[in-house]
Formats: C-alpha cells, structure tokens, sequence
C-alpha cells in the first residue's frame, strides 16, 4: 500500500471517533441523560469536546497535509450536517459513555499519522 494510502485511512479511521465524540457531545449537552448531574458543567465531560476537537483539527490539518483538502472538507461538512441538521432527540443517551473512549481512540490516530508524517518527511524506514 502506497504511503499516502496509509495516511487515507489514518486520517478516516481517526475523523469517524472524533465525529462521533462530538456529536454525542453536544446531545449530551442538548438532552442530558436522566441522572447525570454533571452533563453540562463536568469537568470529564468538558475534557471530552476538547480532547475530540484536538483530534479532528490535528487530523485534518495532517490530512490536507498528507493528501489534500477533500477529506477535511467532507469531514467538516458531516460534523456540521451532524451537529445542526440531524435530530436525535435524545435516542443516543444509551451511547454517552463512549464519549471518552472515542476521544482517546480519535487522539491515538492523530498521534500516528503524525508520527507516520514525521517519519516520512525525514526519509526513514516505516518498520
């Protein structure tokens, strides 16, 4: 598979969880689960729209880096389509404990495609 291949599916595997924590972010914010009584001023669940939002910028800044602009682009346009145009009305609530685990996984891909770029930039072995 050809490096840039590599950083294709870096960068989709890693936007697919970043997507998904913040989304269940902002329903979690939008439509609290029952019994939560930190949903909108906890400091983990504050840490979470962080730790995602660093994790879809730093991938797609290394994806228009690595591959061109139309990955962000369409990334961008699914998180917007997502966050302003869809209507869960609270059917995600049994999902909002993946918030954190999506965010670390969305994270570790940011970290390795980074680190693949890095590595590809100053000409060494990938092994």
């Amino acid at each position: 598979m050809p490096a840039m291949g590599i950083f294709f599916w870096l960068s989709v595997l890693g936007l697919i969880p970043a997507i998904l924590a913040l989304v269940l972010r902002q329903q979690e914010v939008a439509r609290p689960a029952p019994g939560d009584i930190q949903a909108k001023g906890g400091l983990g669940h504050m840490l979470v729209g962080a730790l995602a939002g660093l994790a879809f910028l730093s991938i797609s800044i290394a994806a228009v880096f690595a591959g061109g602009v139309l990955l962000p682009i369409f990334a961008a346009l699914v998180l917007y389509f997502c966050l302003r145009r869809v209507n869960f009305d609270g059917a995600l609530h049994p999902l909002y404990r993946l918030q954190v685990p999506l965010a670390v996984v969305a994270l570790f891909f940011a970290l390795v495609l980074w680190i693949n770029i890095i590595i590809l930039i100053q000409g060494a072995s990938n092994v």
